[in-house]
């Protein structure tokens, strides 16, 4: 049985980034995260490093969204 590639556009890759990164970052360290992942070509790579050192490995803020559908 083979596996079905499907891909995510850019805004559902986004959406559940947040959906899946919510208990463990804030709002604006997600959105941080988002825009050093779309500049990764014209930027350090250690800026990104740097933000995903950020991420609390504990689930500490409250979740808006129920689930991604």
């Amino acid at each position: 049985m083979r596996a079905v590639s499907v891909s995510l556009s850019w805004e559902r890759a986004v959406e559940k980034f947040n959906w899946l990164s919510e208990p463990f970052a804030d709002a604006e360290l997600r959105h941080k995260i988002v825009e050093a992942v779309m500049k990764i070509d014209e930027r350090p790579i250690a800026d990104l490093m740097g933000l995903l050192g950020k991420v609390n490995p504990k689930a500490v803020y409250p979740v808006f969204h129920a689930g991604i559908q």
